[in-house]
């Protein structure tokens, strides 16, 4: 965490007229301390708000606004006195001001808070013509306006269309006014303290000042219990939850929840009123669907038409499969390309992978494996960093980031990312594709992606010598052991990103001569860097964003390579030495360089 507010005190003011110049002095004084305690704040309320939905206090923009009045007037104030006009009286009117402002600044305590939604947005999903979906459907709809049903688990094998049938529940829950319905997923790797900030969404509830997780699940309670008709619908469960951690939702009259999960084994250990099997199609209904998934321009030829069902039999009925397959062959009408897409297919996923041909385009479906599973990605984030890899190339910034859009489309269009919302702003990776993903990625040189679920301090055991990406995005590492040297002389990217880093040994990159993109942002209790960061050669991206406690960067005078230095969010007092030898820097954000 940011430190908050430093007690720099409050000068006492000197009221006689003969000291004007002396209290003028003192006044000069509070407000530089006010002005870089308002640069703290504003830094830190721009890294909270890029970790998801949240908004500035409205009691910390008035006192920024307060802040930013109170220099104007003293710029007035010295501007008289140049004049020779001395107004004491305004001056130590002024004074006093500053010391409230600066008292004031004490009691603030966090300064942003979550930015609630009023209404639960409709959720993209592919439509439902199958009609055992439709029964599905029907089914879960029948069992929540009944009576004595409390929870209700969705339960099938990995891309089977649990996620689907869930989010058409949702949708129609929230076209009906008398249910509050609200979605979280869980995923693999969650925390209990993550998903009572989720549910906390849901009820409105501010947690953040809330460390223990007893009481947090007392509010919780408590909340739950002051709403409703109240839906929560949890996805991609993979172990047993305590609810009771979680609220008790279950114990409050009128909350009902819905799962989704791979295994029954974990509805019958949390108890479920009603359980639901979605199975895989049968065979009519996978050949509707994948015909359905291809699009109505695809007409296929009757020479065509036996190839395609053989291949769809191959999917094993898994609507995932098969909207992937029909992704990877729409517009293909050659029955040449479909008997050779035929046999080249024992996998039916991988084969959409395989198709895509473009080798680039395979290095950024596989990047997008090195976030957390279920992660939703910013697409001008995900494109920015396919630049820094080298991914990407244009001439010019737009260029770049054009073709990158234009791979991310394509990725969306043979259903190997998923467009999370309708402006197309944010993409994701199905489990199943990222479990694909990180098996194609299992060989050398390989990804060791810990990504939202690192432990606490890094394994020096885990890191292997043929290592290519590594990515502990979002994860909870907050140490690094102290002689800690792991030798990966092909590493080429780390990311540490939105972790809780307190400090970093100096021999850790020693022998990470290939290291190229090097990203430690949002890790806001790291207060220092190892000189040994001066000796990448390699290294092409240096990101440091949000390190709000890091005040001097090593020289860079040695890093021929780098094209990316972010240093926003720090405290840095000057530039690195060596800047004049970065001959091939594309981009440089510095921030509000303090001076």
């Amino acid at each position: 965490m940011v430190e908050k507010v430093v007690d720099f005190g409050v000068n006492k003011f000197k009221s006689t007229m003969s000291d004007f110049d002396d209290n003028l002095k003192s006044l000069e004084r509070s407000v530089k301390q006010l002005s870089d305690k308002a640069f703290d704040g504003k830094t830190e309320v721009e890294n909270q708000k890029g970790f998801g939905k949240k908004k500035r206090k409205r009691e910390v923009g008035s006192w920024f606004d307060e802040v930013i009045k109170i220099k104007e007037e003293l710029c007035a104030l010295k501007e008289e006195v140049t004049r020779g006009e001395k107004n004491g009286g305004a001056l130590e009117k002024m004074n006093g001001r500053a010391g409230e402002l600066l008292e004031q600044s004490k009691h603030f305590g966090t300064l942003v808070h979550d930015m609630y939604e009023s209404e639960e947005c409709l959720l993209l999903a592919p439509q439902v013509h199958e009609e055992t979906s439709k029964q599905n459907l029907e089914v879960i709809w029948m069992w929540l306006h009944g009576e004595n049903v409390s929870s209700i688990d969705i339960y099938g094998m990995g891309g089977v269309g649990k996620t689907t049938l869930a989010k058409h529940i949702h949708n129609r829950l929230v076209n009906e006014i008398r249910y509050q319905v609200r979605w979280v997923t869980v995923s693999q790797g969650f925390s209990i303290k993550s998903l009572q900030n989720d549910l906390a969404k849901i009820v409105n509830l501010d947690l953040s000042d809330e460390v223990d997780e007893h009481r947090r699940a007392a509010k919780l309670n408590r909340a739950f219990k002051e709403r409703k008709n109240i839906v929560v619908i949890l996805d991609d469960v993979w172990d047993r939850l305590c609810l009771e951690k979680l609220g008790d939702p279950l114990g409050v009259e009128g909350c009902r929840l819905i799962l989704t999960t791979r295994s029954c084994e974990v509805c019958q250990k949390m108890g479920c009123n009603r359980l639901l099997e979605v199975e895989k199609f049968n065979i009519y209904d996978a050949w509707e669907l994948f015909r359905q998934s291809l699009g109505c321009e695809n007409v296929l030829s009757l020479d065509v038409e036996p190839v395609a069902k053989s291949m769809t039999g191959r999917c094993q009925g898994l609507p995932l499969e098969l909207i992937t397959l029909a992704g990877s062959m729409r517009g293909v009408t050659d029955i040449r390309e479909w008997r050779n897409a035929s046999k080249e297919f024992p996998d039916e996923l991988q084969y959409s992978y395989d198709c895509l041909r473009d080798t680039n385009m395979q290095k950024c479906f596989l990047y997008c494996a090195l976030y957390p599973e279920d992660r939703k990605i910013d697409r001008d984030e995900l494109i920015g960093r396919f630049i820094m890899e080298g991914l990407v190339k244009g001439n010019i910034r737009l260029e770049e980031f054009n073709q990158g859009h234009t791979i991310l489309n394509k990725l969306v269009e043979v259903c190997l990312l998923e467009a999370t919302n309708p402006i197309g702003e944010l993409v994701k990776m199905h489990d199943l594709l990222r479990e694909m993903a990180l098996r194609i990625t299992n060989v050398k040189p390989m990804y060791m992606v810990r990504a939202g679920i690192g432990s606490p301090v890094l394994e020096e055991q885990d890191w292997s010598f043929d290592l290519d990406k590594v990515s502990f995005l979002i994860s909870e590492i907050k140490g690094i052991p102290e002689d800690m040297a792991s030798n990966c002389p092909t590493l080429s990217t780390l990311l540490l990103s939105n972790c809780s880093l307190r400090r970093i040994p100096g021999p850790f990159f020693q022998y990470m001569n290939n290291l190229q993109i090097l990203d430690l942002s949002s890790n806001p209790e790291l207060k220092n860097l190892p000189s040994c960061i001066s000796d990448l050669g390699s290294l092409r991206a240096l990101l440091l964003p949000g390190c709000n406690k890091i005040r001097f960067i090593p020289p860079l005078g040695k890093l021929k390579n780098l094209r990316v230095l972010d240093l926003s969010g720090t405290l840095i007092e000057e530039l690195p030495q060596g800047m004049g030898s970065l001959v091939k820097l594309k981009f440089l954000d510095i921030g509000e360089l303090y001076l």
